[in-house]
């Protein structure tokens, strides 16, 4: 009786997790992100030992930017798959790098990326879709590593593979141009970016049309291109990207946010400061709304706050902003990630400019105590970092003679 009891009990249980999960799966695609974190938590919490909810709810995590707790969900994840679902090991296992990767930890990222490589070719051969977006990933990391020459390289081999499924034409291809056109940008070549942005464009327009959010997304790329210094076709790309993103989404999305804070960069580096901070803003005030006060979302928009003051001289408002950049990222991404080291950097260059070389020395060595955690010597980052350095050292010792 105790028993058959229990089974009634247990199967309550299952079928008020599987509510729960449907529930959050709504929640999400309809941009509910507090009901939905609510929903994946209660599924989890009746199912703990389920791989797919915890799966999912770990995704989730990653996109709230709560990276610890993803890391938790996904590898109990993988520590509950069963004989009946081990073919998802490789989309676990690829989930964990996505999550190490936002944590800016490239080298686990990539580690798992490997891992979830391995699996898929054993289950699905050499040259399957699934393998194409596993090199995109691997492309991604050793991009965030500063190894462009290997980025370029796995973005190469998920073309020929999304080539040999989809033809020269689909979207898949228009992405993968796009991610070779984000690395050459950053590379500094950016005519090679605009070519392969242009590219995914051209294949886009003809896939989605020409008023779909792909192709925003495609114009905000081109923008970004651009805003190395013709910071007018680049405020013409986001404005174009803007449109079609209110078309679809209305006044208040987080897309909307993104262009808003590319326009925001825009006319920063234009030096139009005022127009700049009116955006950022607008972007703030809707990522606030759907992340909350604090997430990776908001420190970004703060440390970009903080840019423009100080490109205004106004350097306490500055450094106020880059301080409220730092106490979030040190929540979400510990004290040791890539936009701390930015902030510190930022900090620096502001101290420095206040003529308090002491404190801007001091964040220039923190700056560079991460950087070098995450780039090789000589890497672009860490030789602007460094002559900083040098040249408050050397601001220093002139005040005092």
């Amino acid at each position: 009786m105790a028993d058959t009891a229990e089974v009634i009990v247990n199967a309550k249980k299952a079928e008020a997790a599987k509510s729960y999960f449907q529930l959050a799966g709504l929640d999400e695609k309809e941009l509910r992100y507090a009901d939905a974190l609510k929903h994946y938590r209660n599924a989890v919490n009746l199912q703990p030992q389920n791989a797919l909810y915890l799966n999912e709810h770990g995704n989730f995590l990653i996109t709230m930017g709560h990276y610890n707790e993803a890391l938790h969900n996904l590898n109990n994840a993988l520590a509950n798959l069963t004989e009946s679902n081990c073919e998802w090991e490789g989309t676990i296992r690829n989930n964990l790098g996505i999550a190490y990767g936002n944590k800016g930890e490239y080298d686990k990222a990539i580690e798992f990326y490997n891992n979830a490589l391995v699996i898929d070719k054993k289950y699905l051969g050499e040259e399957h879709p699934d393998i194409s977006t596993k090199y995109n990933n691997l492309g991604e990391a050793f991009c965030n590593k500063g190894e462009y020459d290997k980025a370029i390289s796995y973005y190469n081999k998920a073309i020929e593979i999304d080539k040999k499924y989809h033809g020269e034409e689909h979207s898949k291809i228009a992405i993968r141009y796009n991610n070779l056109g984000d690395v050459y940008g950053i590379k500094g070549e950016y005519d090679r970016a605009i070519y392969y942005i242009t590219k995914a464009y051209e294949i886009g327009k003809k896939y989605f049309g020409e008023h779909h959010p792909n192709i925003s997304t495609l114009y905000t790329n081109l923008g970004s291109a651009y805003a190395k210094g013709e910071y007018d076709k680049a405020i013409d790309h986001y404005n174009k990207a803007l449109v079609i993103d209110r078309k679809y989404f209305g006044e208040e999305h987080p897309n909307i946010a993104i262009r808003y804070n590319n326009l925001g960069l825009a006319y920063n580096n234009k030096g139009v400061y005022d127009k700049a901070i009116d955006y950022y803003n607008k972007a703030l005030a809707i990522d606030i709304k759907y992340y909350g006060e604090e997430h990776p979302k908001i420190a970004t928009r703060y440390n970009n706050f903080g840019a423009c003051y100080y490109k205004k001289g106004e350097f306490d408002k500055a450094i106020d902003y880059y301080n409220m950049a730092i106490v979030i990222d040190k929540k979400y991404v510990g004290d040791n990630h890539p936009d701390l080291a930015t902030a510190y950097n930022n900090l620096g260059a502001a101290y420095d400019d206040k003529g308090e070389y002491d404190k801007a020395i001091d964040y220039y060595n923190k700056a560079l105590t991460i950087l070098h955690k995450f780039h090789p010597n000589g890497h672009p980052y860490i030789d602007i970092t460094a002559n900083s350095l040098a040249s408050a050292r050397e601001a220093l010792a002139q005040s005092k003679k």
